[in-house]
């Protein structure tokens, strides 16, 4: 789009009095029909059949850069704080356009059909004036793709979870610990990446879908856990061999995540609370074991996997409490990952749980 800016000038005429005032104007080419208002100025929009901007006031010896104008949107700029400016638009009256937008701040104003519009995101339908209001109902287009795009960068802790499992294992091997569960709750074992996109939004609901990409590996407490693919069973082990195992079940993900998300405060966008139903498909199922053994005169590292029965499409539900780039999430499996698993000959049906950090590198709602 190709970017005009809008100069008015003041030329100083000597033999005329101070507080004489001029009326400056000029034609646009492009129509007007979003507003960015800012420090103290006044901006009085009114509908015409061509597209204008113009100052009243006295001539200067200065040149003054009142406006600037990026395709259909003007923005006023620290010259034009405490005068008032006039703009003509076509919003509403011959074009398909017939939504304008007020993003106000500071101490600006603009005024709209005898109203005073103040510090805040402001729309109105011109072809529906019941609707002129911040709170109607209708948020297709209320907010632009600046606000609607969002990325997410997912990084915290995975592990597997049911209540059946756990009564199994505890009674399989006779004790309250659980072999299934992480063992540190700090290490890495789930992150992911999602750009998302709401279709809807308005001052307190977003909704919309993404596609994101998930990795989840969790640590068994046990350090080492055999799989047999003939019986689908899963067992602890022993090793007479020296040094330290350890094992985990990974898998990555492709899913679309369906997003709903409350602002609790229309001005505070950047504080919101989501929740997200995520199908999802995955691939890369092993069951991973690493060796390490180290003395001085040798190291050895050994890798193993086995392939593990994931269920290739589920579904999982993720919620998330945000402010800025930083939120907390909490995600859980709907269905069993695996079907028909055995612990020690003991039927259970694992979930995926997590728990983590959020990062949002657009910051979603930016207000």
């Amino acid at each position: 789009m190709k970017r005009t800016i809008l100069t008015i000038a003041f030329a100083a005429i000597a033999s005329m009095a101070a507080a004489q005032t001029y009326t400056f104007r000029q034609d646009l080419k492009q129509e007007i029909n979003h507003l960015v208002v800012k420090g103290s100025s006044i901006v009085r929009l009114e509908h015409d059949t061509c597209n204008w901007v113009a100052y009243k006031g006295e001539k200067r010896n200065d040149t003054a850069r009142l406006v600037v104008i990026e395709g259909n949107r003007l923005t006023t700029t620290a010259a034009a704080d405490n005068r008032t400016l006039y703009v003509g638009t076509t919003a509403g009256k011959d074009s398909a356009e017939y939504l304008l937008t007020f993003d106000i701040e500071d101490n600006g104003v603009v005024v709209y059909k005898g109203k005073a519009n103040t510090k805040g995101h402001i729309t109105y339908d011109c072809y529906n004036p019941k609707k002129d209001n911040t709170k109607r109902v209708s948020g297709i287009r209320k907010y632009g793709p600046d606000y609607r795009v969002f990325i997410d960068y997912y990084f915290g802790t995975s592990f597997w979870h049911s209540t059946g499992m756990n009564t199994a294992m505890n009674t399989a091997m006779n004790t309250t610990i659980n072999p299934i569960y992480p063992n540190r709750m700090s290490t890495l074992t789930n992150y992911g990446a999602k750009i998302g996109y709401s279709l809807y939004m308005d001052d307190h609901i977003a909704a919309g879908f993404g596609i994101q990409y998930g990795f989840y590996s969790p640590q068994f407490k046990s350090p080492l856990v055999s799989y047999s693919a003939s019986d689908n069973n899963l067992s602890t082990a022993t090793s007479d061999s020296a040094g330290i195992w350890n094992t985990s079940a990974y898998m990555h993900t492709v899913g679309i995540p369906l997003h709903f998300t409350y602002f609790p405060f229309p001005s505070r966008h950047r504080f919101n609370v989501q929740l997200e139903l995520v199908p999802w498909f995955s691939f890369g199922h092993k069951l991973a074991q690493n060796y390490h053994h180290e003395t001085t005169e040798l190291t050895i590292d050994n890798a193993y996997t086995k392939d593990l029965p994931y269920n290739l499409l589920n579904l999982s539900a993720r919620l998330s409490i945000n402010y800025g780039t930083l939120g907390f999430y909490a995600e859980y499996s709907v269905n069993p990952i695996i079907r028909n698993l055995k612990y020690d000959n003991n039927s259970i049906s694992p979930h995926f749980a997590c728990v983590g950090v959020r990062i949002n590198l657009f910051e979603m709602g930016k207000k």
